[in-house]
């Protein structure tokens, strides 16, 4: 997946830009939402936890943001 991602600029939840090297060896799960989609919204809160959850447990995942709204 990090190659598939190569040469693409990725950002963290805090806005700076994510390192070259993110997502290498981790298991990467892809997230398409937009701010328009109710269920996404509903959605979002449970996958934040589930990432918080499997990262304080010593889980080895990332999540990459696809968005789906026009900007």
């Amino acid at each position: 997946m990090a190659s598939l991602l190569a040469g693409r600029r990725l950002i963290t939840k805090s806005g700076a830009d994510a390192p070259s090297n993110a997502l290498d060896n981790k298991v990467v799960l892809l997230y398409f939402s937009a701010s328009w989609c109710p269920p996404c919204h509903r959605f979002t809160p449970i996958l934040a936890d589930f990432y918080d959850e499997v990262d304080s447990s010593g889980g080895n995942i990332e999540i990459v943001y696809v968005p789906s709204d026009r900007t």
